[in-house]
């Protein structure tokens, strides 16, 4: 019995450290996420964030969403609400799309607008298995514009980040 309790203590350890050496790396990618994002236009820093081999290990849905709980605790840290950091919604969506695209060669971002009344709001979000992870936004308002990696080749971004192609329903 002794042995079965220190093996679960033990696995339960080297959980929380791996919890934590995760949001370690997701710290420090979300500290250069500014320079990431001056240097490269989105649809080239989404190209250097996809590997060119995932691990092909598909996560489970508890395994995405405790990655997901983590990421987005980082990323609402105060010191990333300075204004050189891009909002909550992409540097939570661009690092959770990096860790979780390491893992699940399925994951997706993308990226929409709403028009209510007067305002036009945009938003980014991530999929994985075509499941929105930690979502609380109703999507179906949203009219996608950009996703990535994309299903079709025809979209692409143009100048100043504008979109300029095809949209998607």
């Amino acid at each position: 019995m002794s042995n079965f309790v220190g093996t679960s203590w033990l696995g339960q350890l080297a959980k929380q450290g791996a919890d934590y050496y995760l949001a370690l790396r997701c710290s420090f990618w979300i500290l250069v996420l500014p320079a990431r994002l001056r240097f490269y236009s989105l649809p080239g820093l989404l190209q250097r964030l996809t590997p060119q081999r995932a691990r092909l290990t598909h996560l489970d849905e508890a395994d995405i969403h405790r990655t997901a709980r983590i990421v987005r605790r980082v990323a609402r840290l105060p010191v990333f609400r300075l204004s050189v950091f891009p909002r909550i919604c992409l540097r939570q969506s661009l690092a959770l799309y990096w860790i979780l695209r390491e893992l699940d060669p399925s994951a997706e971002i993308h990226f929409g607008v709403c028009k209510d009344d007067s305002d036009m709001r945009a938003h980014c979000w991530i999929t994985v298995r075509e499941e929105p992870v930690l979502e609380r936004a109703p999507l179906a308002q949203f009219q996608r514009l950009y996703t990535y990696p994309s299903p079709t080749a025809e979209s692409s971004w143009g100048i100043e980040g504008c979109l300029v192609g095809q949209m998607q329903d």
